[in-house]
């Protein structure tokens, strides 16, 4: 069982604080003013780098609209039950120590509440892992370079022009069911020379086992590239993508919508790759996160 960080922080909303100025504001009843005072809600793994968190604000029902700020990330919050809710990020470099979360609210009249909240990030540490690979993709030939430099413009496309509203429904599901990844952060030595941080997760398959896409979502890239293989990338809205890799077959084509469990691939053991495996990755306005605290987090079915 997962055991989840649950933070909840009771604000207060101080009139006297605003001095001699006194805004008007429409008729409410006892119970809706304190309804201006919200409770939120960080729930998580954990609170360290790589870890998706779930945010949530209670007791502003009578909001017409919720924004927020999670380190970097625009929050775009959505309303269920009378429960604002929105996905954030802790990115992999992110230094421990104490951060603010910023929210707004904006009443149908216009007025606009903030509350500011603390939140403090501790330390992770990655382990070193060594890989043995095909020596052509650690020393590229010139072709391999101008085919790699063109790949990373076609992605660089795709991460500035995400889908504009959320298309994703409910909990995320892991891409092969009842398989776990690992080696999500670890340092990687291909061949004895260090290269980047491992910025998703592996999870072990035979060739030719299913896959499935992690949520709803429409396929933006569905082709071979040189490091990844045959590669899907699905755009599940507001900047959040799901990545898959070293597929031996893509059962999908760049524009379709897919939904939640549909399959989309079989593995395999295209591109850099020691053997048949699934590469599969979390991307949210630019953070990296670990798949399956994404897969973890409680979001309900609708």
């Amino acid at each position: 069982m997962l055991n989840f960080v649950f933070i909840a922080i009771l604000s207060v909303v101080q009139l006297s604080a605003l001095g001699g100025f006194h805004p008007v504001l429409p008729a409410v009843s006892e119970p809706s003013l304190q309804q201006a005072s919200p409770l939120i809600e960080l729930q998580a793994r954990s609170l360290q780098p790589g870890e998706a968190v779930l945010i949530r604000v209670k007791g502003w029902e009578m909001m017409a609209e919720v924004r927020g700020r999670f380190l970097h990330q625009e929050l775009s919050f959505f309303s269920q039950a009378g429960v604002w809710s929105a996905l954030g990020g802790i990115g992999l470099a992110t230094s421990p120590g104490v951060y603010q979360l910023e929210i707004e609210g904006t009443l149908p009249d216009g007025t606009l509440l903030k509350e500011v909240k603390d939140f403090t990030i501790e330390k992770k540490v990655f382990p070193l892992q060594r890989l043995k690979v095909d020596p052509r993709f650690i020393v590229l030939s010139p072709e391999d370079q101008r085919r790699v430099a063109e790949e990373q413009e076609i992605i660089r496309k795709i991460w500035g022009s995400p889908q504009p509203i959320r298309l994703w429904r409910g909990r995320f599901l892991a891409p092969i069911p009842d398989v776990e990844g690992r080696g999500f952060g670890s340092y990687r030595v291909f061949n004895n020379q260090r290269r980047s941080q491992h910025t998703g997760v592996d999870l072990s398959a035979p060739e030719g086992t299913p896959l499935i896409a992690c949520n709803r979502g429409m396929v933006v890239l569905a082709r071979e590239l040189f490091f990844g293989g045959n590669t899907i990338f699905i755009d599940h809205g507001e900047g959040l993508y799901s990545m898959y890799f070293h597929l031996s077959e893509i059962l999908v084509k760049k524009g379709e919508m897919v939904i939640r469990g549909e399959t989309i691939g079989l593995v395999g053991a295209t591109g850099r790759v020691t053997g048949p495996h699934l590469h599969c990755s979390i991307r949210l306005q630019g953070t990296r996160l670990d798949p399956f605290s994404l897969f973890s987090l409680p979001l309900e079915e609708r």
